[in-house]
């Protein structure tokens, strides 16, 4: 049984929220313009933040840090080296 509860619908907040983030994110230099590592990252996003439980101030530097840690970690597209390297946690 997951102990993990995960509601049907997210607000439109905390859609804004995600998508803010997803966007900030992926119009970096690093980040590659593939769409499977988009749709990654995206899916990594509400993974994490199931209930949307978002908050920009409070998760923006794990957020970014993980998506560094996928980019580096899939074949090489991207050699950033984060300073806290994070799990690949990305699909």
């Amino acid at each position: 049984m997951n102990s993990h509860s995960t509601k049907d619908a997210y607000q439109p907040h905390e859609l804004g929220s995600l998508q803010a983030i997803f966007n900030e994110i992926t119009i970096q230099d690093w980040f590659p313009r593939s769409s499977e590592i988009r749709e990654s990252f995206a899916r990594y996003l509400f993974v994490s933040f199931p209930d949307g439980n978002f908050d920009p101030t409070v998760h923006r530097t794990v957020v970014e840090e993980a998506a560094r840690s996928i980019c580096q970690a899939r074949n090489g597209l991207v050699r950033i080296v984060s300073e806290h390297p994070c799990e690949d946690t990305f699909d």
